[in-house]
């Protein structure tokens, strides 16, 4: 296999690698990452427990589990896309902290657990999406794209 970027040989203990500071930021995110996930738990367990829409209990706890659903997925999203930056230009590849902290969320299971509720929040949204407006909404980028797209293929400025 031909590598980009080549990984490293590791030490027995691989650990070593990378300073105490890396460590004590990924055991600090992982312990957010943990009161989250179980916040979106909860919250998903509370408000399957009522028969009731529109109870006003089972609204309070979508709303929570709204919330912690959105803050996993940003935090997902930060550490996972974030790892882009370590093999981009200027990145430092293996030994990045970006990379480091994908592979830390990943070790700890927080990274798969984020994953999934990012995974769950993007497909609620775009079975929204599909049941209000018959399809997929591009996101803001996407559509400014397409908009230019447009504009350009008409002649217009």
């Amino acid at each position: 296999m031909q590598w980009t970027i080549r990984p490293p040989e590791l030490p027995a203990d691989p650990r070593t690698l990378y300073p105490k500071d890396w460590w004590d930021a990924a055991d600090r995110e992982a312990e957010q990452a943990r009161k989250i996930i179980a916040r979106y738990n909860q919250a998903r367990e509370r408000a399957a427990s009522y028969t009731t829409a529109s109870s006003p209990g089972r609204v309070n706890a979508v709303t929570e589990m709204r919330l912690a659903a959105s803050q996993a997925s940003a935090l997902f999203d930060e550490i996972h896309l974030g790892r882009r930056s370590a093999f981009a230009p200027g990145g430092q590849g293996y030994g990045d902290f970006a990379n480091f902290r994908w592979q830390a969320s990943k070790q700890s299971g927080i990274g798969p657990a984020l994953a999934e509720i990012a995974n769950t929040v993007r497909g609620a949204v775009a079975e929204a999406s599909t049941a209000l407006y018959g399809g997929p909404v591009d996101d803001a980028k996407t559509a400014t794209t397409k908009a230019l797209i447009w504009t350009q293929a008409r002649g217009m400025r």
